[in-house]
């Protein structure tokens, strides 16, 4: 997911990013899903397809991005990915990957919290 996230991040759009796999109801096994903080409040979507489509392979493009206000950190300054898991996490968008293009979704899939 590091490289996913260095990606993202040279994209002048984005402040901050967070991705990491979660289990989607009715998906088998985990997706990635990428938590991004844009800068200034927008993303550029067709830009964002255009670069994952360029630069990550099918199964490592984000299926889902989450725009949130602020991403969680640790006391060391890392995403708290466990974080975005679960009822906690209140993204204001979130964008599906259907047939090669991100489109905003009414109500979207919960990530499943993982089994402990």
């Amino acid at each position: 997911t590091r490289e996913i996230e260095d990606l993202l991040y040279r994209r002048g759009d984005v402040a901050m990013v967070a991705v990491s796999g979660h289990r989607l109801p009715g998906e088998d096994g985990e997706v990635v899903v990428a938590t991004i903080v844009p800068r200034d409040g927008e993303l550029d979507l067709r830009r964002l397809e255009r670069l994952v489509d360029e630069k990550l392979q099918p199964h490592e493009r984000p299926r889902l991005v989450r725009l949130v206000d602020a991403i969680p950190m640790t006391d060391g300054y890392r995403p708290l990915k466990r974080a975005l898991r679960g009822p906690a996490a209140q993204p204001r968008a979130v964008y599906a990957r259907t047939d090669g293009a991100y489109k905003e979704v009414a109500d979207p899939p919960r990530p499943e919290a993982r089994a402990k």
